[in-house]
């Protein structure tokens, strides 16, 4: 039996069964879309949209080191990128 890949978010990727939501990685938790333009993370070195190409470069290498584990939609809604 094949065991369904975990979906894997980047910060400001949409949750796939709840539109309403997005995910950011800085707070590990899926929030409403107004958080990211709050100003929770100002003492962040990274601005949202530089974490999110950040994480989007690093993606690759989670798939390499943990073949069959993960997957990610081409094309995502993210409310950052």
């Amino acid at each position: 039996m094949a065991t369904q890949k975990q979906r894997h978010y980047l910060h400001g990727d949409q949750k796939e069964d709840d539109p309403e939501l997005w995910y950011c990685a800085r707070c590990d938790a899926f929030i409403p879309e107004a958080h990211f333009f709050e100003g929770h993370h100002t003492k962040e070195k990274l601005s949202d949209y530089e974490r999110y190409l950040f994480d989007r470069k690093c993606f690759p290498n989670k798939l390499r080191n943990s073949p069959g584990k993960w997957r990610r939609p081409n094309n995502p809604p993210n409310c950052i990128a």
